[in-house]
């Protein structure tokens, strides 16, 4: 019995064996197959899924683009001479991941670049800032001169480098690199001024990135940055450059012409200094103008500064006076109440007015600037030697309203248009604020103000017979002329005419204040200012504003000149700024070839 059941059992031995073979085996190739399905799946998912991924990272790794950096387009007189023009410079930058030792690098770039210890400094702190960074700057816009030494030495080192490489028995596995192998350049344009302080106050400035930040500069940034363009650059896996694919060519920017001589805004810039020695001011500004068209011809501020260093400067010293400081006009002020009342025939040159030493309007009491007995006076009298009390009594008759239009038509109280940044619209009070003693400021130019761009527009309507041309300064761009500056009438060209003949009678006139501004040869029609300082509201004693404002020759104007003086140490413009004045015409007169027209 025993022996049979041991029979059975060594017979169903080999049957369980061969049931878990076949069992292991089944489930060796199920995991074998599923393996087999992940492997193709994963090799599928890598060619058809990720492959542009990849792709796209492994040429990331080779290229990169890069801006080409459009050449900024000159600033030009009207004479062709460059006033702001862009100088080949180069950038150094360095790729942080790629530098040996970050501490080398910096100081060999100090070294050949001879840097200041804050400098370097401050250079190792931007080269270690992330050490996995692709770009950290070195120096923007090194002038060439400085940057061939550099990037000669940085040749050298990459040479001697490939020497001592060619010379080892195995090729290395990593590329070996020198205190060098990081830095990289390119070229950009560094702006410079090339005639110094002439001009600086009308150019402005450019950043560090050659873009527009003040003045010109920035006015016609469009206009002078032209259009970068953009470049491959294909790399070895070292980070050096081997190729390079051109995408877009830039495009450089366009040559903006100005209407200014630089030669006349020289010596306008040279009087005008000369001026504030002499009389101690404060500061001081001009300009000339051609009153047919509206072109500027120099418009200078004092004291100037180096349009090189502009960033630098004082920032009171920065501004263009002519369009942004707003000042009390006095006496040149009288130009809008006497050609109005003339205009709407409230008065005639020869029509005669009873003059008292004191006029009371309100509770102001208007006088004379030199105390006189009582007298009699005509219009033409009055404007010759700027008598207070005379126009006021003339604007007392034309009236609040008519006077407010006649400030309005001269464009008083509102910018004039000119393409320049930063005018301002000066200052006039409308009729319904007027208090009683208004009248008796504003004819005579207290009370109101204006910008010298303003009273230069003004001054022009008379002397183009009436009609008001825009200024400007701008004459072309890249070649093509400006538009025609628009214009509108003011006066009649009778009563333009009336006012030259009385405004060049204020100069040659014995009794009038203008005498100083007298040019031999030439018949001279002009103004004189002196108005009492007002700071906060408050008028200061012994603080003046001075100014002469004319134009020549008085029968054909072809040139206005303004000149104003700030808080000179005396005050009358007939003594401080028709001087200068003189000296600006005249030099202006002989240097355009303005021939003589004799006297009035």
């Amino acid at each position: 019995m025993s022996t049979r059941n041991n029979d059975r059992e060594r017979e169903a031995q080999p049957a369980l064996t061969v049931a878990l073979s076949k069992r292991r085996m089944t489930l060796l190739l199920t995991l074998l197959l599923i393996l087999l399905t992940a492997i193709a799946a994963r090799t599928l998912y890598l060619q058809s899924v990720k492959n542009n991924t990849l792709a796209h990272y492994a040429q990331s790794q080779q290229q990169n683009t890069q801006l080409l950096p459009a050449v900024r387009g000159p600033i030009e007189d009207r004479n062709g001479q460059e006033l702001a023009v862009g100088e080949e410079a180069i950038t150094f930058y360095v790729t942080p991941k790629l530098m040996k030792d970050p501490i080398e690098t910096a100081a060999t770039l100090a070294r050949i670049l001879k840097l200041p210890r804050g400098q370097s400094s401050q250079l190792l702190s931007r080269l270690t800032n992330d050490p996995t960074s692709g770009f950290a700057y070195v120096m923007r816009e090194v002038p060439k001169i400085q940057a061939d030494k550099l990037i000669a030495a940085k040749t050298k080192m990459d040479t001697d480098l490939a020497a001592r490489v060619a010379k080892l028995p195995s090729k290395p596995k990593k590329p070996p690199l020198h205190a060098l192998s990081a830095l990289g350049y390119y070229p950009e344009q560094h702006r410079i001024y090339p005639l110094g302080s002439v001009g600086a106050q009308l150019m402005g400035a450019v950043n560090v990135d050659g873009k527009g930040i003040a003045g010109l500069e920035s006015l016609y940034d469009r206009s002078l940055s032209g259009t970068s363009g953009k470049q491959v650059v294909v790399r070895d896996p070292a980070g050096t450059p081997l190729d390079v694919l051109s995408l877009r060519p830039e495009v450089d920017g366009r040559t903006v012409q100005l209407t200014i001589d630089s030669t006349i805004q020289t010596e306008v810039e040279r009087v005008l200094a000369e001026t504030m020695k002499k009389f101690n001011a404060k500061g001081a500004t001009a300009l000339v103008m051609n009153p047919r068209t509206g072109e500027l011809l120099a418009m200078a501020s004092a004291p100037t500064i180096d349009a090189n260093d502009f960033g630098n400067a004082n920032s009171d010293w920065q501004r263009n006076r002519a369009i942004t400081d707003t000042y009390e006009p006095g006496s040149t002020f009288k130009i809008v109440t006497i050609s109005g009342a003339l205009e709407d025939q409230v008065t005639t040159p020869t029509r005669s007015y009873f003059l008292p030493v004191n006029l009371p309007v309100a509770d102001k009491m208007i006088h004379d600037a030199e105390r006189r007995p009582a007298v009699r006076m005509t219009t033409r009298e009055i404007l010759v030697e700027s008598s207070n009390v005379g126009t006021v009594k003339i604007g007392i008759e034309l009236g609040k309203a008519r006077l407010a239009k006649w400030i309005k038509r001269f464009g008083f109280g509102a910018p004039t248009g000119i393409d320049f940044p930063g005018e301002v619209q000066g200052l006039v009070l409308a009729p319904d604020e007027w208090s009683g003693s208004t009248i008796g400021n504003v004819p005579i130019g207290q009370g109101v103000g204006v910008t010298a761009i303003q009273l230069a527009s003004a001054y022009a309507a008379i002397a183009n017979d009436g009609v008001l041309v825009k200024p400007h300064l701008l004459k072309s761009v890249g070649g093509e002329p400006v538009p025609k500056t628009p214009s509108r009438r003011v006066l009649s060209t009778q009563t333009s005419q009336i006012m030259r003949t009385m405004f060049g009678d204020v100069v040659s006139d014995e009794r009038g204040t203008g005498n100083l501004a007298q040019i031999p040869g030439y018949a001279v029609a002009g103004k004189t200012g002196t108005a009492n300082k007002a700071e906060h509201g408050v008028y200061v004693k012994g603080k003046y504003v001075s100014s002469f404002i004319g134009f020549v020759p008085a029968r054909n104007p072809q040139l206005l000149t303004l000149v104003v003086v700030d808080e000179p140490d005396v005050p009358w413009g007939g003594t401080v700024a028709a001087p200068a004045f003189e000296q600006i015409s005249e030099f202006a007169l002989q240097y355009l070839a303005i021939p003589p027209d004799g006297i009035m």
